[in-house]
């Protein structure tokens, strides 16, 4: 179901599944929807990775060299900030209203 016209939406996602998005995400900006993409970016596709190791393989090609978040950010016309997981600058981002969507980072040290 879709969320009624107004109400705001978070969509968590991945740094390496952000990279399969960005036409989702243009299209949230042309729309003017109310999305946070919080996105947890830990540099690589880390799931990929532990379901390789999982089954006794070498992960291979799950260290991509990581996008700017910001730089991407400002190409798709978002509002943008980048928080560290353990502190409360998350809390007081999500807490900032803001039309349309936005982006926020979530860096996550590897």
């Amino acid at each position: 179901a879709l969320a009624a016209p107004g109400v705001p939406v978070v969509c968590l996602l991945g740094d390496g599944g952000l990279m399969f998005s960005p036409g989702e995400v243009l299209s949230a900006r042309d729309e003017g929807l109310n999305i946070t993409f919080l996105v947890w970016n830990n540099a690589g596709f880390r799931e990929i990775a532990e379901s390789m190791e999982a089954v006794g393989l070498p992960p291979l090609g799950c260290d991509p060299s990581p996008i700017g978040m910001e730089d991407f950010a400002r190409a798709c016309a978002l509002p943008f900030v980048r928080v560290a997981p353990q502190t409360q600058a998350l809390r007081a981002a999500l807490a900032v209203q803001v039309t349309g969507p936005r982006l926020i980072e979530v860096a996550v040290q590897r």
